[in-house]
């Protein structure tokens, strides 16, 4: 039995078509991650953060260095490594180190915690500040 096969143009016609398949296939897969990535970073609260961060790191950095004794020289976390986090009610919990010197003159860590929010002034104030030796 003789095996009949497609002409030669009609091979290639068929492989095209199966690469734009294929093709198709890639594009819907790429839209669909980008937008699995765009949902992921949305609910991370990423777009959410305060507008007003770099003012609230200062003012909880100036209640933690209030609430220190005087004269004492404080070296804080940069902006970096220093967390603000927002809460519906207009609180702010911010989270960083603070290098002090110890008693050899050496520089001691220590992680400071403090929330902030605006009085009835206008003027910021903290609820709670802590801080607490690094290990």
């Amino acid at each position: 039995m003789l095996e009949v096969r497609p002409k030669t143009k009609d091979r290639r016609a068929i492989r095209r078509r199966r690469a734009s398949r294929r093709w198709w296939l890639l594009i819907s897969l790429l839209v669909l991650a980008a937008v699995a990535g765009s949902v992921a970073l949305y609910q991370a609260d990423i777009f959410n953060r305060p507008k007003r961060g770099l003012e609230v790191v200062v003012a909880g950095r100036q209640l933690v260095q209030a609430s220190l004794p005087r004269g004492l020289q404080v070296t804080f976390s940069p902006d970096a490594q220093t967390v603000v986090e927002a809460f519906p009610d207009g609180r702010a919990r911010v989270t960083g180190w603070l290098e002090t010197p110890g008693p050899e003159g050496k520089p001691e860590r220590q992680n400071f915690t403090v929330v902030v929010f605006k009085d009835r002034a206008g003027k910021w104030a903290s609820e709670t500040i802590t801080v607490v030796r690094a290990l």
